[in-house]
């Protein structure tokens, strides 16, 4: 035989042979990585709370010898509806980000709820799961002595766009008291798997509460920055 046909028998096998086996639902980061978030909190009409709208950059500044990103947290615009003129601005803040793309120990208190809402909306299963697969989901806020506590459901692949959407559905405990319900069905990059966007929806205080939707969107996709 041949080299050349050989080498077309080669290529024919290669390319028979059965795929790479799948890639675990993980973030995957890259050093000074940067993803800017785009997030807002919509109450009803007549609701003593009107809501708020956030810029939120996350930076990858370093990688520990273990290889876990540290990343930074920092809001570049934030408008409280109820008060745009005296609107606070919430902490820039550096965490390492630990199993299931937790971030840890970030603060969330006031302002800092926007990072809760990020947080919440864009966990990862860290292995390799199927649609229709449900995921146990669980973290913790220690200066809010808040824990979330729930799962996820694989919904869909879209193939063409590369995305894959996961449903969170959490239960919400302050000080050990119940205190309401969020969800955000969050639809992630399948190249690195960075949230690219989620709408949420929660609930605060049972059917007479406060509810609120919550929507929040990719606007600049990854680049390293200088």
């Amino acid at each position: 035989m041949s080299l050349i046909l050989q080498a077309v028998v080669a290529s024919l096998v290669y390319q028979q042979s059965p795929s790479q086996e799948p890639a675990p639902f993980t973030r995957t980061y890259t050093l000074k990585e940067q993803c800017i978030y785009s997030l807002s909190m919509d109450l009803p009409n007549d609701s003593f709370v009107k809501g708020l709208k956030a810029t939120i950059s996350v930076n990858v500044v370093k990688f520990l010898p273990d290889k876990t990103p540290q990343v930074a947290f920092k809001t570049l615009k934030y408008v409280d509806l109820n008060n745009p003129a005296k609107s606070k601005q919430p902490d820039s803040q550096t965490c390492l980000i630990e199993k299931y793309n937790i971030p840890a120990n970030i603060r969330i208190m006031d302002t800092n709820m926007v990072y809760l809402f990020l947080a919440a909306a864009s966990p990862t299963p860290d292995k390799v799961i199927k649609v229709g697969d449900e995921i146990p989901m669980e973290m913790s806020f220690p200066d809010g002595k808040l824990e979330l506590k729930g799962k996820g459901k694989f919904l869909s692949v879209d193939a063409a766009k590369r995305t894959a959407t996961i449903e969170w559905t959490y239960n919400s405990r302050i000080n050990n008291m119940d205190m309401g319900t969020m969800k955000f069905t969050s639809t992630y990059d399948q190249a690195n798997y960075a949230l690219i966007k989620s709408t949420g929806a929660m609930n605060f205080g049972g059917p007479d509460g406060l509810s609120s939707t919550v929507n929040i969107t990719k606007t600049v996709t990854e680049k390293v920055i200088k």
